[in-house]
Parts: structure tokens; C-alpha cells; sequence
């Protein structure tokens, strides 16, 4: 059997961690290095010091690996690290300004502006940028340091700049890098609101290809010094996230991922891209095409530390795992809210008083399994496609017994991954694209579970009853669980015009001004608004309607062409009266089938102002899932 070993690179806020596996998916070496930190360093670190802490790991697992394997037969190499991380490179490949890292918060501002211009433009996919997004820490570096702009090669992401280091290329980035730069997994090309709203040129921005492509060879002076051939690849790159969901072995269609640390994350693989109302859920590409969904809950194992703290935790388990069912419902919520898998931004955490240790051990275990369980109920509802196995991953996986509680809740087998980590989901990735045929082939070779655990029949039956009454419990306490956020819609026509004034001429797409009676409208308009609470503005790109909004609210609002007056055709500046008088056919055929006939011979028929109007309510309402009231408005 031929040979062959791949290198896993992970590179984290606090440190890096390199790792070499086998075809098999053993761990052969690895060496881990904490970074020397700063205050600053949540905002801003020097990707060099990634580089060089990387270099001397790659060092040392080669040198300790050279006594017993046959270096040559490392075939190649994958990068994983933080998503949202923006690195702007100069025309010598070195950076400009330090990587701006996704916890640096200081592009809320363009945050804003960058949802704004995706939502006007009816861009599809991710679009809910914020300031840990990757595509406002680029709309940040050019307001704030105009004088680079014109030494600025391109902007890359974390991964990037130590596949370029690898191997000279720092052109290509990867589908799961970009989900956050505004990049269109659907069309598989940058949209172009990104650059006609922001300034960011179209050749500063990245090649995008599948997470495991290759995209050149390890640089000769890096073979040389670590003793590798020159043959080795160097592959495209994966965000932190979906390395972890692949070390798990969740990566064919049904596959779930679940980490229970400090919250408790999902993450899967669906054939159609799942469209969240409330967006808490977001998807990734998957690099065979699929879809890779994931969402974030408040409710995790913290409870562990807090209330647990210096517990003997292994014999509280043995315990429960003679008690369970157990007899009280709690819900470990540390913290105020929830995001996922529903939203309750005032919701607290409960549990009974007076209950022993181990009773409140078992309930908290219970009230963890009941929230991820009702999370695959809302992935089936909204994809309406099977969750058939799930991967565990997080300090939880480590307790036997909460594991069978999951299982037994679920009712879904659990597989715990022996290795489910960056640097191993980085490797899987670079053997995907270089020895197994794909992602699903290498996984199937290098992922193996350390235990499976399968539900028992009669536990199923008992929770599912418990499972009920947790959901009914929630409810009793008003704990709302809103799938979605709570949408209110104001509609509003903009004030006269002169051809309003001049009996009613039909003013469709001609761009005129209001007239001082349109304008004390919006003005009295103002007066009736006040007290409401308003989180957007979106109006027609004509002036009566940007106008009339400002004055009425007093806010700037968002112009978005599907929102235009009704294209009139040979209508335009005409009173009824007299198109009809030129043409009466025309206005018999519309009169008879407005639907399918277009207006005024030339203008739109009724469908296509449907689907404009109709596309435009659907996805501001996904990306605006955090909005309680909106204005909208509407006008022509």
C-alpha cells in the first residue's frame, strides 16, 4: 500500500498547532505554540508572528517524524483559522497593516453600510455582515488609511496568508473564507454591489475555489529547510468552524455536528441551502457543492464550571446514569437570551429549588439535549431533509452518560470522533484534494469514531414524554419561542407632485420633485409617527419617495431598486383621458389582463411588479432577523 502523510495547520487567536496524520488519520506528531499577546491583540495581530510560530512547529514535527518516517511521502498540506479575519497584502506579498481580526469591533459602521448595499442590490446568501464580518474590516482599512490604498495588492483572510507563505500564491481563497467577504456561493462570483456601493476594486479581492483545492506547491527554500520534497501541495483553506465539522466526520448529507463547550453549536451538511427567517442559522459551501448549515446557542456546558465547580463529576455521572429519567426539568441558560435554535432575547435560565446534586446534575443534562433536540426538529422543518446521525464534539462528549441522555432524547445514534480537531480537519481537507477523490472519501478513511452510542427503546419513549412537557414548561413561563423575529410593516405614499396636481397624471419612473404640499404631507406625516420605534427605512430610488421618508422619520433611507414606482411605458405624463383617446386598444388589453399584459404597450405587467416587490419582502426579512419594527417605504 502506497504511503502517504499530510500536514494540518491550525492557527487560532491564542496560538498554532501543527499536526502530521496518515492516510489512516493517525496522529504521528504534532506541536502546539501560544502567541505572546497583547491588550491589542483582539483587534489587531502581525501575521508574521502566525508565520514564524508556524514555521518552528513544521520544524519540529519534521524533525521529530525524520527518525521514523519517509518525509518525501508528505503529500501535502492544509491551512485552518478564523473567519472574518481581513489581511491587507502590498505588491511584495507582505502586509500593508496588520491582520484585522474578527473580534475587532471597530467596523460596526461599515457594517452597517455593507448590509444596506447588499440588501438594495437583491443580493443572495449571506448578507447579515456585522463587524465580525470579513467585508466591513475592508470598507475600515480604506476609510482609515487612504494613503495605502494605492500600494494595496488585494485583501486576503487568515488561512490565506500561511497557504501563500506555503507556497508563494496568495491569490486563491476558499468558499468558506469568503461566506463573510460578501462573496455569492450561489453564483460562485463576487457580486458587484461590492464594488459600485464600497470602493473595493474587483482585483483586490480573491480567486475562490472548494476548500482542499490545490493551488500550488510548497516553496523550494521551505522544502530545503524542512527536509520535504518540493512535490508537497499546498491547499486552499478552511475557516476554524468547518475544519472542526469535518474532523467529526460530519461531512455527507444528514451528517450533524454538535459541540457542547461553553454553548452549544450545530453545524451539518443539506443538499438545498436552508433559509433561516430568524437568521440565526447560516450556511457554508460545502466543497462537493452541498450546503454546510450551522447555528450558535446561549445553552452549553458552562453550567459545568459555575454550579459544579470541584465536584467529582465523574462519580455524579456514574450516579445519574442509575437515575435517569430524571424526575425535574431544568434549563441551564447561564446567561440572559437565547439565539438558537429559537430566539428569546429576555429569557433566563430555570430549574427547581431544593434538588440534590445529582437530580440537578441529571436536569441540567436533560435541559441541554431538550434544546438541541428541539434545534434538529427546526433544521428538519426548515430543510425538510433527515438528520440521520450526529457527531459530538466539546467537553461534554467526554461524559458517557450524557451522551446516552442525548441519544436517548434524539433518538439518533452518536458518534464521538476520536481527533475532532482544527489541525486534523485542516489535514482531511488537504488529503481531499490530493489523494481521496473528495471530501467524503477522505473522511471516510481518516475519521473514526471512538465510540457510537445508540438510543434505548425505552428510554426513547419516557423522554419523549419528558421532552413535551419541557417544551410545555417554557411556554407556561412565557418564554418566548419565536422562530422568527416579530415583523411590523408600515406602508407610506409619497406626497404630491406637480403631476399629481395636474389631474392625476400617471408619474411612474420620471424622477420629480415633491411640491410644497407633498412636503407639508410628509411633514404631517411626522407627527403621526412619533413614538414609533422605527430600525429601517427602505424607499423607491426616486426623489418623492427618499424624500418623503426622510422628512416623515427623520432617518436616511436605504433606496432599493425593486422598491421603483411602476414602469408606465406610453402611459408616462398622460391622464388616462388622453391615453386612452390615442390608444384604446392598449388600454383594453391591460384593463382585461393587467397580470400579463404590460402597461402602457412598453411598461410592466403586474407579475413582474409582483416579483420584484415579493423578492424584496422576502430578503430583508432574512437579513434583518434582529429587527423588531421596520418602516418600509413603498411608494409610486
Amino acid at each position: 500500500m502506497t504511503t502517504a502523510y499530510f500536514i494540518g495547520i491550525d492557527v487560532g487567536t491564542q496560538g498554532a498547532r501543527v499536526a502530521v496524520f496518515d492516510r489512516q488519520g493517525s496522529q504521528l506528531a504534532a506541536h502546539d505554540e501560544v502567541f505572546e499577546l497583547s491588550a491589542n491583540s483582539r483587534q489587531e495581530q502581525d501575521p508574521r508572528l502566525w508565520w514564524n510560530s508556524c514555521h518552528r512547529s513544521l520544524q519540529q514535527v519534521c524533525k521529530e517524524l525524520s527518525a521514523t518516517i519517509d518525509l518525501t511521502n508528505i503529500r501535502s498540506v492544509g491551512v485552518t483559522s478564523t473567519s472574518g479575519t481581513i489581511i491587507p497584502m502590498g505588491y511584495d506579498d507582505r502586509p500593508l497593516y496588520p491582520a484585522i481580526m474578527y473580534s475587532d469591533g471597530r467596523s460596526a459602521e461599515e457594517a452597517i453600510a455593507c448590509k444596506e448595499a447588499a440588501i438594495s442590490s437583491g443580493a443572495e446568501g449571506y448578507i447579515a455582515f456585522n463587524a465580525s464580518s470579513g467585508l466591513p474590516k475592508m470598507l475600515w482599512f480604506l476609510r482609515n488609511y487612504p494613503d495605502k490604498i494605492t500600494r494595496l495588492k488585494r485583501f486576503i483572510h487568515a488561512s490565506d496568508f500561511i497557504t501563500g507563505m506555503l507556497s508563494g500564491n496568495f491569490s486563491v481563497t476558499d468558499y468558506t473564507n469568503v461566506l463573510k467577504s460578501g462573496y455569492d456561493l450561489h453564483r460562485l462570483r463576487w457580486p458587484d454591489y461590492i464594488t459600485a456601493s464600497s470602493g473595493i476594486r474587483k482585483e483586490w479581492l480573491q480567486e475562490v475555489v472548494p476548500s482542499g483545492t490545490p493551488i500550488g506547491h510548497l516553496k523550494n527554500d521551505w522544502a530545503k529547510d524542512l527536509g520535504l520534497s518540493g512535490s508537497v501541495v499546498v491547499t486552499a483553506g478552511i475557516t476554524d468552524g468547518c475544519a472542526s465539522q469535518i474532523a467529526s466526520g460530519a461531512v455527507n448529507l444528514g451528517d450533524w455536528n454538535t459541540t457542547i463547550g461553553t454553548t452549544l453549536v450545530i453545524k451539518g451538511v443539506t443538499k438545498e441551502e436552508i433559509e433561516d427567517p430568524a437568521g440565526a442559522i447560516y450556511c457554508h459551501r460545502h466543497p462537493e457543492g452541498f450546503w454546510m448549515p450551522g447555528g450558535a446557542s446561549n445553552t452549553g456546558a458552562d453550567w459545568v464550571s459555575s454550579r459544579f465547580a470541584g465536584a467529582d463529576l465523574s462519580a455524579l455521572a456514574d450516579e445519574a446514569a442509575t437515575l435517569v429519567p430524571g424526575q425535574h426539568l431544568a434549563w441551564p441558560l447561564m446567561q440572559k437570551g437565547e439565539r438558537f435554535p429559537f430566539i428569546a432575547p429576555d429569557a433566563v435560565g430555570f430549574a427547581p429549588g431544593g434538588l440534590s446534586d445529582v437530580a440537578l446534575f441529571i436536569a441540567y443534562m436533560e435541559g441541554v439535549a431538550y434544546i438541541e433536540r428541539y434545534a434538529f426538529e427546526r433544521i428538519r422543518k426548515l430543510s425538510g431533509e433527515p438528520v440521520t446521525q450526529v457527531f459530538s464534539a466539546g467537553g461534554a462528549s467526554n461524559s458517557d452518560t450524557w451522551l446516552q441522555i442525548r441519544s436517548d432524547v434524539l433518538n439518533i445514534p452518536i458518534h464521538k470522533t476520536r481527533n475532532v480537531t482544527g489541525a486534523a480537519g485542516a489535514a482531511i481537507t488537504a488529503a481531499s484534494g490530493t489523494w481521496f477523490s473528495n471530501i467524503s472519501a477522505a473522511a471516510a478513511q481518516m475519521v473514526h469514531p471512538d465510540k457510537i452510542v445508540t438510543p434505548r427503546e425505552p428510554m426513547v419513549a419516557a423522554y419523549e414524554s419528558r421532552y413535551r412537557d419541557f417544551i410545555q414548561l417554557l411556554k407556561e413561563k412565557n418564554i418566548s419561542m419565536s422562530e422568527s423575529a416579530l415583523l411590523k410593516v408600515y406602508l407610506l405614499r409619497h406626497g404630491q407632485t406637480a403631476w399629481n396636481a395636474d389631474n392625476n397624471r400617471y408619474c411612474g419612473r420620471t424622477d420629480i420633485p415633491l411640491t410644497e404640499k407633498g412636503l407639508a404631507q410628509a411633514t404631517a406625516v411626522r407627527d403621526q409617527l412619533q413614538g414609533i420605534k422605527l430600525d429601517a427605512v427602505y424607499t423607491s430610488p426616486l426623489q418623492r419617495a427618499s424624500k418623503t421618508a426622510h422628512i416623515a422619520t427623520g432617518l436616511e433611507p436605504v433606496a432599493d431598486q425593486r422598491l421603483i414606482e411602476v414602469d408606465f411605458g406610453q402611459w408616462e405624463y398622460k391622464t388616462r383621458e388622453e391615453f386612452i383617446a390615442e390608444n384604446p386598444t392598449s388600454w383594453e388589453r391591460w384593463d382585461k389582463d393587467p397580470t400579463h399584459v404590460k402597461a402602457g404597450v412598453t411598461g410592466e405587467t403586474a407579475n413582474e411588479i409582483v416579483a420584484r416587490v415579493d423578492d424584496f419582502l422576502r430578503r430583508p426579512t432574512n437579513a434583518m432577523q434582529v429587527k423588531r419594527y421596520w418602516l418600509r417605504l413603498i411608494m409610486g
